[in-house]
C-alpha cells in the first residue's frame, strides 16, 4: 500500500484548516487509489477522522522545543535577524542532523517519512515571518529529511508572506528547491514575495485551495442545523464570521466598530453569524461578545460551531452573502457562488485579504477593520445585501479558473511517485 506523509498547517479545532486535509486525502485517495497516510498531530489536539492513518510527533513541536533549549540564543537573534544573519536554524539543524544528538522524537519522525512515498504539504498560510520556528523551519527541515532518502515532496496551495527577515527569505528558498511541485493558492501576493527571494516566482502555479473542492452537507442537514441554531430557513440571511485573533494580536478592539455596524444596516435579511474554531480560539465567543455590544442584539443569531467542516460549507451555500475575516469561509463562498466582502486586520489577514482580492482580479470589497468606519461597513453589508442571490463576474471567473487548476498538485504527486523506483 502507498504510503504518503501528509504536513498540515495544524490550527486544531479550525475547520478551514480542517477542510483542507479532509478534502486533501479525498482527492489523493481518489488519483492514487489505496493509500495509507501519516499524519503529525500534537497530543490528543482533535483532526478529521482519517482512515489508515497513522500519527506521530509534530514536526513544529520537536524544532520549537530545540529552540527553546537554546532561549539564551533565541532571545539574541529575535532581536537582530533583521538585520544579521540568524545562527539558530543552523544550530538547530545541525542538531537533528546529527544522530549522536537528534531527540528521540526526530528519530521516529524520520523512521516514519523514510517509509513513505512522498511527502505532501497541505495548503496552508504560515510561510511567514510569524511562523518562522512553527512553519518555516520544520517544514524545510522535513523536506531535506525526505530529499536525502529521494522521497519526493509536494507543497501544494501555499501563501508566502509576510517576509522581512532575511533568513526567513532564505529558508523559503531552500524549501522550495526541495520540493518536485511547489504551488501558491493567492492571486499574485505570493508571487510578490516570492519574487523578493530571487526565486523564479511566475513559474509557480496559483491553484485552488485545497478546501475549494470539498463537498457541503446536504440541504436537509444543513436546513436542520439551521433551524437548531434558531435561523429560520423560510427566510434568507447574510453570513458574518470573525474572530478573536488574527494570528498577529488580537481583534476585540474591533468588535464595537462590527456590532455597531450590524445594528445600523437596513437590511431585512437575518444576520447570522458562523463559528469556525472552538479547540484554540473560541469564535462563538466572539459572536456573543459581538451580539452582546449590538443596540438590537435580537438581530443576530450566532450558530454553534459546525461538527465538521462539510457543514459549515453547507452553511456557507445556503446564505445569501458572506462578509468574513475567515480566509476559508471566503473561499467556501467563492466555491458557492455568493456576494462576498473581506474583513482584515493586522499585516497578516491584510496579506490573506489582498491575494483574495487579486484572486478576484481586484473585484472584492475589503475592510481593514483598522481603518474603516462604521458607515463605511454598514456601505459594505447594504452593498452586499444589493447583489444578493447573483453570482458576481470576478466569483464566476475565479471558479471556472480554479476547477481547471485545481488538480495541478495531485497530479505532481501522481507523476512523483510513478517516477519512484
Amino acid at each position: 500500500m502507498m504510503r504518503i506523509f501528509l504536513y498540515h498547517g495544524e490550527a486544531y479545532g479550525n475547520l478551514g484548516d480542517e477542510a483542507m486535509l479532509l478534502e486533501a486525502v479525498e482527492r489523493i485517495r481518489k488519483r492514487l487509489g489505496d493509500v495509507s497516510f501519516v499524519v503529525h498531530r500534537r497530543g490528543d489536539a482533535p483532526l478529521p477522522d482519517i482512515a489508515e492513518a497513522d500519527f506521530v510527533e509534530t514536526p513544529s513541536e520537536i524544532v520549537a522545543e530545540l529552540a527553546d533549549r537554546l532561549r539564551a540564543v533565541r532571545r539574541i537573534c529575535d532581536v537582530v535577524d533583521k538585520w544579521l544573519p540568524n545562527p539558530l536554524p543552523v544550530l538547530v539543524a545541525r542538531q537533528l542532523a546529527d544522530s549522536r544528538r537528534m531527540p528521540q522524537a526526530w528519530r521516529r519522525l524520520l523512521q516514519h517519512i523514510r517509509r513513505c512515498d512522498a511527502v505532501y504539504m497541505v495548503g496552508a498560510a504560515n510561510l511567514n515571518d510569524y511562523a518562522r520556528y512553527t512553519c518555516v523551519l520544520p517544514k524545510w527541515l522535513v523536506a531535506r529529511a525526505a530529499g536525502e532518502t529521494g522521497i519526493p515532496v509536494i507543497a501544494s496551495a501555499q501563501m508566502v508572506g509576510p517576509i522581512r527577515r532575511p533568513w526567513v527569505r532564505r529558508m523559503i528558498c531552500k524549501l522550495i528547491a526541495r520540493c518536485e511541485s511547489f504551488s501558491i493558492r493567492d492571486g499574485g501576493v505570493s508571487h510578490q514575495q516570492l519574487g523578493l527571494t530571487g526565486r523564479d516566482a511566475e513559474a509557480m502555479p496559483i491553484v485552488g485551495d485545497e478546501a475549494f473542492g470539498l463537498a457541503p452537507a446536504g440541504p436537509q442537514a444543513v436546513g436542520e442545523f439551521l433551524r437548531g441554531g434558531g435561523v429560520s430557513t423560510d427566510r434568507p440571511f447574510g453570513l458574518v464570521q470573525f474572530r478573536s485573533t488574527d494570528y498577529v494580536t488580537g481583534t476585540s478592539g474591533h468588535y464595537r466598530k462590527l456590532a455597531d455596524a450590524l445594528s445600523r444596516s437596513k437590511t431585512k435579511r437575518q444576520l447570522v453569524f458562523l463559528p469556525m474554531s472552538n479547540y484554540l480560539h473560541d469564535d462563538a465567543a466572539v459572536g456573543r461578545a459581538v451580539r452582546e455590544m449590538m443596540s438590537c442584539p435580537e438581530r443576530l443569531t450566532v450558530l454553534p460551531r459546525p461538527a465538521d467542516a462539510r457543514m459549515a460549507r453547507g452553511v456557507v451555500a445556503a446564505a445569501d452573502w458572506v462578509m468574513s475575516l475567515s480566509y476559508h469561509v471566503q473561499v467556501f463562498a467563492i466555491a458557492a457562488g455568493k456576494p462576498l466582502a473581506a474583513l482584515s486586520s493586522g499585516p497578516y489577514y491584510a496579506l490573506k485579504a489582498e491575494g483574495m482580492r487579486l484572486l478576484l482580479d481586484g473585484q472584492l470589497p475589503v475592510r481593514d477593520l483598522s481603518a474603516a468606519t462604521v458607515a463605511s461597513l454598514v456601505e459594505t453589508i447594504e452593498g452586499l445585501d444589493a447583489c444578493a442571490g447573483q453570482a458576481p463576474p470576478a466569483v464566476s471567473d475565479a471558479c471556472r479558473r480554479l476547477r481547471e487548476v485545481n488538480d495541478l498538485p495531485i497530479e505532481a504527486l501522481a507523476t512523483a511517485v510513478a517516477g519512484r523506483p
